[in-house]
């Protein structure tokens, strides 16, 4: 499955949708929490590199517990995520 060309605000778009919030910017990066895991950090970029898309995914695959390809079946749109939010947001 290819990597879509994704934008830094259109992935916060999508990691909004399991519930990820940011919580603090700084110049052009967010960093996102959800409930009490680590911050994720994504660069405000018009196109983010592949390999930071890769890390990105990779790090809520971990938080999440679940799959690198499930994440990805979501950002390119194939998949709706249906990981419940956390009480403690």
């Amino acid at each position: 499955m290819r990597l879509p060309v994704i934008s830094g605000k259109d992935l916060i778009k999508i990691l909004s949708k399991v519930c990820f919030k940011p919580i603090r910017q700084k110049g052009s990066h967010v960093r996102l929490r959800r409930g009490d895991s680590p911050p994720v950090t994504v660069p405000l970029h018009k196109e983010l590199k592949r390999g930071t898309l890769l890390s990105i995914i990779s790090d809520i695959a971990e938080i999440l517990g679940c799959d690198e390809k499930e994440v990805r079946a979501w950002i390119t749109g194939r998949k709706k995520p249906d990981i419940p939010c956390p009480l403690s947001s």
